[in-house]
């Protein structure tokens, strides 16, 4: 276990394994923990690389925004940092959103790309969803995550 620091939030990441490279990206707000018995069975014949994406898990939460873009970053930071040539992606739920747009900007690298329980595309809904349940990991308020679920978000109010 480890972390990789940047001028943001530091990003951490687990690796086991030898073998060619797979990074597992977990579903919106889960971390590398999600991915349970899967990762020593890869590991087995992969070189298994999962992060916990910015406020989840193991990684810092802090103001800072988020974004496909500030997520996408830290990715490719990360398997730059590990100086991977190449590596497969897989994503689930969210996750699979953010390995199709790293796989995007960076399609010289990926040879794999195996997204699980996607939505075809991001939708308003899903943005309202995705920032109120980041405003959730920084405050902690149970009012804005219901409105996850009503459709409806009931934005954190400061004292």
């Amino acid at each position: 276990m480890t972390d990789l620091k940047r001028s943001d939030p530091s990003l951490h990441y687990t690796v086991q394994g030898a073998g060619p490279a797979v990074v597992l990206l977990p579903g919106l707000l889960s971390d590398s923990a999600s991915w349970g018995p899967l990762v020593p069975q890869l590991a087995n014949h992969h070189h298994v690389i999962c992060p916990d994406p910015r406020h989840t898990g193991r990684s810092q939460a802090d103001s800072s925004p988020v974004t496909i873009d500030t997520l996408c970053a830290d990715i490719i930071a990360l398997v730059d940092r590990l100086a991977l040539p190449s590596f497969s992606l897989v994503g689930h739920s969210f996750g699979a959103i953010l390995a199709h747009h790293v796989a995007e900007r960076m399609p010289e690298r990926v040879t794999h790309l195996l997204c699980m329980a996607a939505a075809p595309s991001p939708d308003t809904r899903l943005a309202i969803i995705f920032q109120t349940l980041v405003e959730v990991r920084i405050c902690g308020c149970t009012r804005c995550f219901l409105g996850c679920f009503t459709g409806k978000p009931l934005r954190h109010q400061t004292r």
